[in-house]
């Protein structure tokens, strides 16, 4: 992992290498490296902020779903396939260029790198997995120095952030004049609705298979707010210039531009 293009999450100086941390050359917080993975946390090493708390739950309820959903059994196995599709058409969609030095926003495992090849590319998410190239923190208040990356990655993470705008002010931050910003999210469009009967059978059932520990948690418990296209639109083009969406099913795929 190349240390220059992190930074400290709370002062955005930069860090300097040593075998077990990472340490700040202005504020000198120290941030461990925990199984080859930076803990870049805000509140690492430290005083744990003010967001810690919401975090705190916010993370748990994540952690439940991701064990509880990708989990080896087919019902993963189908799901899996399902994003690897909506993947492929997503990256046919966002042309990120050969060379590109890429930040993926809420990475999870890292999957997406797959999609990538040729690319220098670096993971950040609240629950990274160990090694590989990621490293610990949040979108709110990215690890990383200005103007670092050609390329920023938001994948089905602004429906999950504490503050989506700041997250896109971040991005912007990352990126070089006139870097792209490729944005996939679900969204939520006018799908006709199921007989008040099926609805209650439905959730009836779903209720029943929590309960009882066959159905994961549910994954709208681990969001913090919906979007619709509009909305969403207008909450990127007050940091980006948006060149190109496209609506496919409830996802939406946004190409823009941070200011030249």
């Amino acid at each position: 992992m190349n240390a220059a293009v992190l930074a400290c999450p709370r002062c955005r100086r930069s860090l300097a290498a040593s075998p077990d941390c990472l340490r700040c050359d202005g504020c000198g917080a120290a941030y461990a490296i925990e199984e080859g993975v930076p803990d870049l946390l805000p509140w690492a090493g430290g005083v744990p902020g003010p967001e810690w708390d919401r975090w705190r739950e916010k993370l748990a309820a994540l952690q439940a779903w991701r064990d509880g959903t990708w989990n080896g059994s087919g019902t993963a196995a189908s799901r899996q396939q399902e994003a690897d599709d909506v993947a492929q058409a997503f990256f046919a969609f966002a042309r990120i260029p050969e060379g590109a030095t890429v930040l993926e926003i809420g990475c999870g495992a890292g999957d997406l790198r797959r999609f990538l090849p040729g690319r220098a590319y670096l993971g950040i998410d609240p629950m990274p997995p160990a090694g590989g190239p990621v490293v610990r923190g949040v979108g709110e208040r990215l690890p990383v120095a200005e103007a670092a990356f050609d390329t920023v990655l938001v994948c089905e993470t602004l429906d999950h952030a504490l503050d989506p705008a700041r997250v896109l002010e971040e991005a912007r931050r990352a990126l070089r004049p006139g870097g792209i910003l490729a944005l996939l999210q679900s969204v939520q469009v006018e799908v006709p609705k199921p007989s008040l009967p099926l609805r209650l059978r439905v959730a009836a059932g779903r209720l029943k298979g929590r309960l009882k520990g066959t159905l994961p948690p549910d994954e709208e418990a681990t969001k913090m707010r919906g979007f619709t296209p509009p909305v969403l639109d207008e909450l990127v083009s007050a940091c980006f210039a948006v060149e190109k969406t496209v609506l496919r099913g409830q996802r939406l795929f946004l190409r823009g531009r941070a200011p030249a």
